[in-house]
């Protein structure tokens, strides 16, 4: 009796083997789609742990202009729920830019000085699909910032494009901070297209830096809302 291995076994080693490549190329591609888009590496595993941010993602890409304008304390879990909803935009093949304003007049200014397009660089934030804007107040503002987010801000109302934003201050506090510049209709102008388009979210509770989070990659403590809470998302489906 034979006892050399059937050339079955052999081809069914090597089907399991093209399996676990394209799956490895499937997740290689993912990561590079979450980089391009600007997603943190120690957010790239997140998903939502507050139940309007987790309502939003799952009817994406079906939320049509709507945005979230997510606010609280620090450590609350902001960029964490904000993130999760990028990863899930750019899952669902949305052309995502996960990104803070101090980050976007960083890249503007640098086409002042390196001969680059300003136009370019401002249309990457006001024509993607969806933009998550994480920490809007902490940047310092002047006429310059507040007239470049306006047109940001403005583009993507008229353009019915989705925006999440992010913020420690609450929407009449983040006017308040905008308006220092001496630009109040401005800042006011910023403020309202925000209220128009984006659902408030706001979160509760101690950092989470302090000892809720564990290692890079682990999710925060999942937090608990009531049935009633929960009934408003059905706006997003």
């Amino acid at each position: 009796m034979s006892h050399e291995p059937c050339e079955c076994e052999g081809a069914e080693r090597e089907r399991r083997e093209e399996e676990r490549r394209a799956l490895d190329e499937m997740a290689a591609e993912r990561e590079r789609r979450l980089e391009r888009s600007g997603i943190p590496l120690r957010f790239r595993k997140a998903t939502p742990t507050e139940a309007r941010c987790a309502a939003y993602a799952d009817a994406l890409p079906g939320s049509g202009p709507n945005g979230l304008f997510i606010h609280g304390p620090v450590g609350t879990g902001k960029t964490h729920n904000a993130a999760a909803v990028a990863i899930a935009a750019t899952d669902r093949g949305l052309r995502t830019v996960f990104t803070s304003a101090i980050a976007i007049f960083s890249s503007i200014r640098e086409t002042f000085d390196g001969g680059g397009s300003s136009k370019r660089a401002l249309e990457r934030y006001s024509s993607c699909e969806m933009l998550v804007l994480d920490d809007l107040g902490k940047e310092s503002s002047s006429r310059w910032s507040l007239m470049t987010l306006f047109a940001i801000v403005n583009a993507r109302y008229e353009g019915m494009r989705p925006t999440v934003v992010t913020s420690q201050y609450t929407l009449s506090q983040l006017r308040s901070r905008l308006a220092s510049t001496g630009e109040a209709e401005t800042a006011t102008a910023i403020a309202s297209r925000i209220a128009a388009t984006c659902a408030d979210v706001e979160l509760t509770g101690p950092d989470l830096r302090r000892g809720a989070f564990g290692p890079r990659g682990t999710q925060p403590k999942q937090r608990t809302y009531s049935v009633a809470s929960r009934s408003i998302l059905e706006n997003f489906k």
